[in-house]
């Protein structure tokens, strides 16, 4: 036998030793640097965001808190009056005819802030005049389930809607006649007791 067949009886397969390219090599830690970035970047980006969002948060609940400004005022007065009171005296502060009187050109309304005030916080029972014409049914009373805040709020989206320029109160005038009137029990039992503790302003209607 040559030693040529020899050789080729006597082969063994094997596997060529081919290194990688270099470029191929660049190309995947390339890639693998980008994702490395492109993560990081989207983390700290997610991070600012959520962090910018708390700040917000809290700017926001702080607004609220504190109150800014009349407008906001107003916007809440009107959101509390739309919740609590226009079912029966209706979005426009006219009321129901014959059963639950305006809002709208009052002497209630357009008086002493403080004796809306303490309509507002004790409701009412019994016959009351409202633009010469005479009213006898019953309004629930809030003080138990308004701020004073809220209520001073609604009273002064009140005053100042529907045509009324009456100035605006606090919460602190809700609270002094919360307080005066501490042992009060029942709702004021129409005009003629309101009329006895308020002196409400004249209308053009002579109320």
């Amino acid at each position: 036998m040559s030693k040529q067949q020899q050789s080729k009886d006597n082969f063994e397969p094997f596997e060529l030793n081919n290194p990688i390219p270099w470029p191929v090599i660049a190309i995947a830690l390339a890639l693998a640097a980008w994702g490395i970035f492109t993560f990081l970047h989207s983390y700290m980006a997610a991070g600012e965001n959520q962090q910018q969002a708390q700040q917000q948060a809290q700017q926001a609940g702080a607004e609220k808190s504190q109150g800014s400004g009349n407008a906001k005022a107003a916007t809440d007065g009107a959101q509390l009056f739309d919740n609590y009171c226009s079912s029966c005296h209706q979005n426009n502060g006219a009321g129901v005819s014959g059963a639950i009187p305006p809002l709208a050109g009052s002497s209630w309304v357009l008086g002493d802030g403080e004796q809306v005030a303490s309509i507002v916080l004790f409701g009412i029972s019994g016959p009351i005049s409202v633009q010469g014409k005479t009213f006898n049914g019953r309004m629930p009373t809030f003080g138990s389930t308004l701020s004073n805040g809220e209520i001073a709020a609604i009273v002064n989206h009140i005053r100042s809607s529907w045509g009324n320029s009456a100035g605006p109160i606090n919460a602190e005038l809700v609270q002094v006649q919360r307080e005066r009137f501490s042992d009060r029990t029942i709702p004021w039992q129409g005009g003629a007791e309101l009329r006895s503790h308020f002196n409400p302003a004249r209308t053009a209607e002579g109320n």
